[in-house]
């Protein structure tokens, strides 16, 4: 497929799938089990882009929304910041 037209979507799968893997690696054992979640959704998104199943913008879609999801799913699990204390809060 080099030099069609999808390759810039392709890559730009193919590097956040190497992104998952690399935080799969690297995650604290709580936090596995939600990256091994993303990985065969992206896994399969790119099998079908290539196998001509869906198109480019429809793999662009597939990206996004994983990315998403997987960035909410984890805002779930990290600790949240504080909220502001009364000296932050303006009165008038």
């Amino acid at each position: 497929m080099e030099g069609a037209i999808g390759d810039g979507s392709l890559d730009r799968a193919e590097e956040f799938f190497s992104e998952l893997e690399e935080d799969r690696r690297t995650a604290p054992p709580e936090f596995v089990p939600v990256v091994e979640t993303y990985l065969p959704r992206l896994g399969d998104s790119i099998a079908r882009f290539k196998e001509s199943r869906i198109g480019e913008r429809e793999l662009d879609a597939h990206i996004a929304q994983i990315r998403i999801s997987y960035a909410r799913d984890l805002q779930r699990l990290l600790p949240g910041e504080k909220p502001p204390t009364a000296r932050f809060v303006r009165s008038d």
